[in-house]
């Protein structure tokens, strides 16, 4: 059972429903969420299951404020079904796992401000799972 968080706020910086040009915000993204002054505390790049997918970095961001955003950056996957972006303290979604978002389409740079009181330095992996699936992707956050 995975945990949710409460009060998330989903920013995200392009239109997750297509990679056309026109729906892309190109360079406006980390700007408009306070990331330009913002200290990153974690980073990994994406690995793909499949070798055929690459590209992709997770990193978390703290504010001057002391939040915490989370971006996946340079990525394009499509997936068939709802691939879901987990918070994890392994490379595997358990039950201490905390769902971040999904979506279907995840075209170019995402941002999320997570939940006040998540400890970032307790989980160490950004996993994507589609619903019922093993991960397709991971990425170490150190």
């Amino acid at each position: 059972m995975q945990t949710h968080l409460p009060g998330l706020v989903l920013l995200a910086t392009l239109a997750l429903f297509s990679c056309k040009k026109e729906n892309t915000a190109a360079g406006a993204g980390a700007s408009q969420f306070g990331l330009e002054t913002a200290t990153v505390i974690a980073t990994g790049n994406l690995q793909f299951s499949d070798d055929k997918t690459t590209g992709g970095t997770a990193k978390v961001y703290q504010r001057k404020d002391g939040s915490l955003v989370l971006g996946i950056e340079q990525l394009t996957y499509k997936s068939i079904t709802s691939t879901g972006v987990f918070l994890s303290a392994e490379p595997t979604v358990n039950s201490s796992a905390v769902k971040v978002y999904s979506a279907t389409d995840y075209c170019g740079d995402v941002y999320v401000v997570l939940a006040p009181g998540l400890n970032p330095a307790a989980l160490h992996w950004v996993v994507f799972q589609p619903t019922g699936e093993p991960p397709i992707a991971t990425a170490r956050l150190q």
